[in-house]
Formats: structure tokens, C-alpha cells, sequence
């Protein structure tokens, strides 16, 4: 790795998700929960510093979110949080958008979530909707819709990751420990 690839972000930040936003070369990260004080949740990595994004509209402080970049439509997509929350925000480099999808995944938090390059989705995995109870289902958006989708295994997890792999065309699910 370069020197530069591997920083520290911030001290402050908590629960925070980054991803490459391949239209515009940028890292961006959206922090959760407890925003610093006078430092907006959106910043964007320049490939120097980190730097603060103040946009019109904002999801609200939340943990257990993830964000995927959806290269299809040059968005980055933030579902779900504590709460549990099942909302749907979109990102376009200068301000946040709440959708508001006809279907919807149920409310979540510590899913796994990632772009399918090849189908051009957005992919989320299981989660939990409360500490006793921890979903299996698969949901694609499309940039308008959830749509729930039936895969050859079905397997309940949550704090998980998930994995495309554009090559092959296959989407992993990373367990730890």
C-alpha cells in the first residue's frame, strides 16, 4: 500500500461505513452515531485529507447501518441502523435523498450489504431486527425498489460481510470468528 492509503480518519467518529465512489475518485464516509460536534456525517476522502460534505438533507445519527456504491446509477446507498430502521438514502456527491420504495426490506441492523457489478444491484443480507432474532433473506435495489430474492443457501447472520467478486460473478458472505 502507499504511504497514504492507510490512515487514521478521525477520532470521534463512531459507527462509521466508507465506500469508493468510482464516478468521482472519492472515498466517502458517513458516520453513525455521535457526530463530532461541528463536523457535518458526510466527508469525502480527496486522495489528501478528509474533507467535511454540509448537505441540504442528512440521515439521521444511527449504528449498524451499511453503505454500498451503486456504480449503475453513481450513487452511494445507505440502508437500514439501529432502531431498527428500514430506510433507504441515496447519495449523489452533494446531497442525501430519502427514498421511498414501494417494497422494502424489514427494518435491520448489522447486515451485510454490497454492489453486484455484473446485475447492476445493490444486495443486503440478513441482520437483525432486535437482539434475539437474526433474518436470512436477501433484498436487491434496483435504484427505484427492494425486490426480496430466493438464493441457493439461506443462512441467518448478522456483523457479517458481503463480498462481489466481478470475475466470476459471485457474491461471498464472510463470517469471522
Amino acid at each position: 500500500f502507499p504511504e497514504h492509503a492507510i490512515r487514521k480518519a478521525s477520532s470521534g467518529w463512531v459507527e462509521t461505513q466508507v465506500v469508493f465512489d468510482s464516478a468521482r475518485n472519492r472515498l466517502v464516509r458517513f458516520g453513525g452515531n455521535g457526530y463530532p460536534l461541528g463536523f457535518p456525517p458526510t466527508s469525502e476522502w480527496d486522495g489528501v485529507k478528509w474533507v467535511p460534505v454540509v448537505t441540504a438533507n442528512v440521515p439521521t445519527a444511527r449504528e449498524g447501518f451499511r453503505l454500498a456504491y451503486d456504480a449503475a446509477r453513481s450513487r452511494v446507498v445507505l440502508f437500514g441502523g439501529t432502531g431498527p430502521l428500514d430506510e433507504t438514502w441515496t447519495y449523489n456527491g452533494t446531497n442525501w435523498t430519502q427514498a421511498n420504495p414501494a417494497s422494502r426490506p424489514p427494518a435491520r441492523y448489522d447486515h451485510g450489504m454490497v454492489y453486484d457489478s455484473g446485475r447492476g444491484r445493490v444486495i443486503v443480507h440478513g441482520g437483525k431486527p432486535d437482539a434475539d432474532t437474526t433474518f436470512s433473506d436477501t433484498w436487491e435495489w434496483n435504484g427505484a425498489n427492494w425486490t426480496q430474492v430466493t438464493t441457493p443457501t439461506s443462512v441467518s447472520a448478522a456483523q457479517h460481510q458481503l463480498v462481489h467478486d466481478p470475475t466470476r460473478g459471485v457474491t461471498f458472505f464472510i463470517v469471522s470468528g
